[in-house]
């Protein structure tokens, strides 16, 4: 009989606490975080690990180059920097608060046209509300003094990112969060907001229009979207512009339910509209992390998430419809080569069916801490994080090819 080394020599082996493991997972260190994966993926998933989930990601050391950069009221991705400047309106209690993005107008001309534009966003365009508060209002500058400078594809990567340093370090609350603009900053929602709405409970943009090939409104059916324009702001078709989303929109709410918002035309009023007030109404709503409907129309190849989807191959142009029940999930596309699902924590059903086109498929559920870990890792997100994970190949995709 073999009698392993640790009998031998004398030593008692005690097992890996799982606080340490959740440690691992987010220490940055290679070979800590393949051991915790490991080891994690055999644990039954319990309650009480989302929130020491959550403590070991919100304090782990991959954090220091986001909070050096949070203290220094910048925020980066690989290709933007941005300065951001933020204040709380209300009363601190010590709960997590709601954030409200700010987006000025400007765009194309000097650094000190758009510098203005800044100060002025932050300053009192918008009127506070500390009765809705207490809540953050933060005003990002734009990365750059280009005439789509916040609304090009990589803007929303670092909209994304500034929302993650709020969380950690700003004491927001992710489930309440809005982003507002006017003029260029609302071309820049109108952008924005379609991206990323899983990220946002509600969003409002003034003076300013959709874009074609990037304003892709379908995706708004789980937000709260308003937008306000003058029938006389007639540069560049706004007016007409607008109109034609409000028509869009009607259409896609008697489809497919939601969209909740629309907008308010002023017939008579030009470039600068009454949205001084707007946070009000923003800041009332809550958003909802788990609508039973998606549709995703991809606008780049960047952006991989839509709520509890994942595209781990997104493309321009790509249309997803998925619906989902307490024990099934049914998805109208054709082209994508996988999908994954996260289903909600609350979820109890042990059998799920992937409806695809003409396939269904049975899996036998079964939650882990690891995919807990590593959702929360990709999506900095405690709602979106899930200890469940459904990957499936496209079964059409042969047909295709």
């Amino acid at each position: 009989m073999l009698v392993s080394l640790a009998i031998l020599l004398g030593v008692q082996v005690q097992p890996i606490k799982i606080e340490t493991l959740f440690q691992d997972y987010f220490s940055g260190d290679s070979t800590r975080v393949a051991r915790a994966q490991s080891a994690l993926s055999d644990y039954d998933w319990k309650p009480e690990y989302k929130s020491q989930i959550w403590k070991a990601y919100s304090q782990a050391p991959i954090h220091k180059q986001l909070k050096a950069d949070f203290d220094a009221r910048i925020v980066k991705t690989a290709d933007r920097t941005a300065p951001f400047k933020f204040r709380i309106v209300g009363t601190p209690n010590g709960k997590s608060m709601p954030l409200v993005f700010a987006l000025h107008g400007g765009g194309s001309g000097p650094a000190s046209l758009n510098n203005s534009q800044w100060d002025g966003m932050f300053n009192g365009y918008y009127r506070d509300k500390p009765e809705s508060g207490p809540y953050i209002y933060c005003a990002l500058r734009a990365p750059n003094d280009e005439w789509n400078g916040f609304y090009d594809d990589s803007i929303s990567p670092l909209v994304e990112r500034l929302i993650l340093a709020f969380t950690l370090f700003g004491n927001a609350d992710p489930q309440r969060v809005s982003i507002t603009g006017a003029s260029h900053g609302g071309y820049g929602t109108f952008v924005i907001a379609p991206k990323i709405p899983y990220r946002f409970a509600s969003a409002n943009a003034s003076a300013s229009a959709p874009t074609d090939g990037e304003t892709e409104g379908v995706n708004l059916r789980n937000l709260y979207f308003t937008w306000m324009i003058g029938g006389k702001d007639n540069a560049y078709g706004r007016p007409e512009r607008c109109q034609k989303f409000s028509e869009n929109v009607k259409e896609w709410r008697t489809e497919y339910g939601g969209f909740e918002g629309g907008m308010t035309f002023l017939s008579e009023t030009g470039h600068s509209v009454p949205d001084r007030d707007i946070l009000r109404e923003l800041l009332s709503v809550r958003r909802n992390p788990a609508p039973d409907k998606l549709i995703w129309v991809q606008s780049d190849n960047t952006l991989k998430n839509h709520y509890w989807l994942t595209d781990p191959n997104p493309k321009s142009g790509r249309r997803i419809y998925a619906e989902m029940t307490s024990s099934s999930i049914t998805v109208v596309n054709s082209d994508a080569p996988a999908l994954e699902f996260r289903l909600n924590l609350a979820s109890t059903t042990k059998s799920f069916v992937i409806v695809w086109g003409k396939t269904s498929t049975k899996i036998q559920l079964q939650p882990y801490p690891a995919n807990y870990c590593e959702s929360l890792m990709a999506l900095g997100d405690p709602d979106y994080a899930s200890p469940f994970k459904i990957v499936i190949e496209n079964p059409n995709l042969s047909q295709l090819n």
